[in-house]
């Protein structure tokens, strides 16, 4: 193996000097959002029935469109089967957008991390608000990371304490925590084969079709926001 143009390791054995581990502070962007609540995570509708443009999960990381009749009750979208809402805030809270994504995991209570490319805001996922905003809390609580609640449960939880993108535990510890979180996923009925990398490219916009954004759900092939 090489690196820089210097051999790092040969026959299977590191032969340069082991880079010290980085603190927690450097490069970090702080979560300063104030504490979401429920309520935050409900997307409000002024129409009873209506067709709604869904980001469809197509494969790992390319969506699709999809037009689809969604529940309202209470004047609130219900995601129901293997719809859930999604929703991404700015890390200083003062921008959120929000929508709706179909085959990621059926039953999703809420699912949150500060890992969204290229924006890394908070980025939740899920069809309970009050799961969604117990699992962006503990995210919070963290000042970065991965939470995944269900029914009022913490099923999964990675800390990221490198600006909420990287970990400071070893590779063996986090390929450790990140193998149970998807686990869990694959448990409640998720079929993708390595959820959080899906997960993490919802709002990037750079790959077709649609994408979550701070401005809703946004169209990459017309660039224009579609819900």
């Amino acid at each position: 193996v090489l690196a820089k143009g210097q051999v790092v390791a040969r026959d299977g054995e590191l032969i340069c000097p082991v880079a010290g581990q980085a603190s927690a502070g450097m490069g970090t962007r702080p979560l300063t959002m104030a504490r979401p609540m429920p309520e935050d995570f409900q997307v409000k509708s002024k129409n009873i029935v209506g067709k709604s443009p869904v980001i469809g999960v197509k494969d790992q990381t390319v969506t699709m469109r999809e037009d689809l009749d969604l529940r309202v009750a209470n004047g609130c979208y219900q995601p129901q089967g293997d719809v859930s809402a999604v929703s991404i805030i700015s890390r200083d809270g003062s921008r959120k957008g929000q929508g709706f994504v179909k085959g990621f995991c059926p039953g999703l209570g809420g699912l949150a991390a500060s890992i969204s490319h290229e924006v890394h805001g908070l980025m939740v996922l899920g069809q309970n608000p009050e799961d969604m905003a117990q699992a962006a809390s503990q995210v919070l609580d963290m000042q970065g990371g991965v939470s995944l609640v269900q029914n009022g449960q913490v099923r999964a939880r990675i800390p990221l304490a490198l600006g909420g993108i990287c970990s400071l535990m070893s590779v063996q510890e986090v390929a450790s925590q990140m193998s149970a979180l998807h686990k869990e996923l694959w448990d409640m009925g998720c079929k993708l084969p390595y959820p959080m990398w899906t997960f993490g490219f919802l709002s990037f916009t750079s790959i077709l079709a649609l994408r979550i954004t701070y401005s809703g759900v946004y169209d990459v092939r017309s660039a224009e926001t579609v819900f």
